[in-house]
């Protein structure tokens, strides 16, 4: 590549949490309003869950298997958190589309505050966990 810049069709390996989300009664909202109207709802959506995740530093959530309010984690997103996080071992779950089980942890706080972060040992959610 010109000017020494890495060929960006170059594979890599890197670990990434992915959240699926499903929008309640989206498809019938979409089907009867302006594309403009979409669009509109669509840019608050993704902006209020950016907040939300950012706030909670992107915790993965298996979101079939979660109760209101609990954070799951699979043993390989602990892997890159268990420095900070709480946990308690759920075991192993079946889920769709995965041929094995998966080892699942419920996440119960922060395992300690970073100094000057303001926040406590809690993962308090101020409403609804969307990530």
């Amino acid at each position: 590549m010109a000017g020494g810049q890495e060929d960006p069709l170059k594979s890599h390996r890197c670990d990434v949490a992915v959240v699926f989300v499903d929008l309640r009664g989206f498809t019938a909202f979409a089907e009867t309003a302006d594309p403009e109207e979409v669009m509109a709802v669509l840019r608050e959506y993704h902006a209020g869950m950016g907040v939300q995740i950012l706030a909670h530093e992107g915790p993965a959530r298996l979101c079939g298997e979660a109760r209101s309010g609990q954070i799951l984690v699979s043993q390989r997103v602990l892997t890159g958190m268990e420095a900070v996080v709480k946990v308690e071992p759920v075991g192993e779950l079946t889920l769709k589309g995965f041929l094995r089980p998966v080892t699942t942890f419920n996440v119960l706080g922060l395992a300690r505050s970073r100094p000057g972060d303001g926040r406590d040992n809690g993962l308090e959610p101020k409403g609804p966990v969307l990530v």
